[in-house]
């Protein structure tokens, strides 16, 4: 019994459009990084930086540490970076130095990120002449500050025996000093110690954190010549702690934000780190197949490359892609021996091989070199040698030995023994045709002996080629 159907008589499919596919894939996602400055100020050194790349890292920069403060002495001008400089010359706190990365990096005209951190409000205190200040508390100076911790004055004290003002809040003594730095450095020193703010300190000016509540009543002093207190507004002053969180504006992957080392050590208690992984939202598409209304209404398929002949083959990864049918293997070659006939020892034993040395006339691939072909990947070849014997005297016996070798394993792939023909003088070939599988980075050579007694020619009309099957 014999079936005998076309296809047709039992399928039949009607092409009305397009072949669809509903789904975009994933959003794009743009990359975060955080920067913190915990530890920083102590462990810092002229010339230590960090890197940042903007999305897609179309542009790259370096953040370098400037304790000079002159945007030059020690800029370590790592090659193909855009230069910020971080002037930390003044600052006196981890914070201050957050403080100074995130209006420097927001400072870049053009960039692709921009940094922020939990900024609170500010204030500043300017200690004037301390020898007009009043000590006491009739009348006294003092200065009142206001946080999430509830208010909280401080008043100078010599000698400790000068008395509270108490005019409300919690009372802090402050040691007087006839130096207006010194007596900025004990203030900043008393108020540290007060749960809610935080100081820092050049020359005689202090500025305070209030590190509670996104918003407090302002500050006030009773003298506000010797005591000059000014209130930042939110945004504007130091960060309320060391973290700093550096987003890229454009959506796509980028080199992670990263310590570097250069010629000088990274800013080794910076720790910079990539929090979110940026990423470019997947193609959407139509379908897999249209019809191309302006040419004729061809048939096309989406995402293959212009080129003839490719396939709808899988990556590595499991990734469905278009790729030409041979895709990264190719590869083959053939050499021959044109005026370099090659006199072969006689071997007794047939022990000792002579390596052949060639001509290279085809390289696809450059995988052949020095008179052999090392396997640039794993996969099916096809070998062969046309090997030409070439004898003058009559006297010449004994066998040729000719065999294709990998010299790598090793292990023969084929070897072929014959005698001379019984006209002596006569030239005779040995052709050898062999398909192996051989391994990625295996050397395969030509290798002959032989024991006539004497000398022997391998002669010029021989050839060796190979190509790879398939992978």
């Amino acid at each position: 019994m014999s079936v005998n159907y076309e296809i047709s008589d039992v399928f039949n499919y009607s092409y009305t459009g397009t072949i669809s596919t509903t789904g975009t894939g994933s959003g794009a996602v743009a990359e975060v990084a955080t920067a913190d400055a915990d530890g920083v100020y102590a462990a810092l050194t002229q010339g230590q930086y960090f890197v940042l790349y903007s999305a897609n890292d179309t542009t790259g920069y370096y953040l370098w540490m400037d304790t000079v403060g002159d945007q030059t002495t020690g800029d370590p001008a790592p090659p193909g970076l855009t230069e910020i400089a971080l002037n930390v010359s003044d600052a006196m706190s981890d914070n201050s130095i957050a403080s100074e990365i995130i209006q420097r990096i927001n400072a870049v005209a053009g960039a692709n990120f921009t940094a922020t951190g939990p900024i609170r409000e500010v204030t500043t205190l300017t200690i004037g002449n301390p020898n007009n200040l009043e000590l006491g508390a009739n009348p006294a100076d003092y200065v009142i500050f206001f946080n999430g911790a509830g208010a909280q004055h401080y008043f100078w004290a010599s000698n400790g025996t000068n008395t509270d003002p108490a005019p409300g809040g919690t009372g802090h003594a402050v040691t007087w000093n006839a130096s207006a730095n010194t007596l900025a450095s004990n203030f900043s020193t008393t108020i540290d110690a007060v749960t809610g703010f935080r100081t820092s300190v050049l020359t005689n000016v202090v500025t305070v954190t209030n590190i509670e509540g996104a918003s407090v009543t302002n500050a006030s002093t009773s003298d506000a010549v010797e005591l000059a207190v000014v209130v930042t507004t939110n945004g504007v002053g130091l960060v309320t702690d060391e973290l700093v969180t550096i987003t890229n504006v454009a959506t796509g992957p980028c080199t992670d934000i990263n310590n570097t080392n250069a010629t000088l050590a990274p800013v080794t208690s910076l720790d910079v780190a990539v929090t979110t992984q940026g990423r470019n939202a997947a193609s959407s598409s139509t379908g897999l197949m249209y019809r191309d209304a302006s040419n004729n209404n061809e048939v096309r398929l989406l995402g293959a490359s212009p080129n003839v002949g490719y396939v709808l083959t899988t990556t590595a990864a499991n990734v469905i892609a278009w790729a030409s049918p041979s895709g990264s293997n190719n590869t083959a070659f053939m050499a021959n021996k044109t005026a370099l006939s090659q006199t072969i020892a006689n071997d007794d034993l047939l022990t000792t091989y002579t390596t052949i040395t060639w001509n290279e006339v085809i390289d696809e691939g450059t995988a052949f070199a020095t008179n052999v072909y090392t396997v640039p990947s794993t996969g099916i070849y096809h070998f062969g040698v046309d090997l030409e014997w070439s004898t003058t005297t009559k006297t010449n016996k004994g066998e040729r030995v000719c065999r294709i070798r990998n010299t790598t394993s090793p292990a023969t792939l084929l070897e072929v023994r014959e005698q001379v023909n019984s006209d002596n003088s006569i030239a005779f070939w040995q052709r050898l045709l062999t398909i192996a599988l051989v391994s990625s980075s295996q050397v395969v050579a030509v290798q002959v002996t032989q024991n006539s007694k004497s000398n022997q020619t391998v002669g010029v009309n021989s050839q060796f080629f190979g190509y790879m099957i398939e992978p």
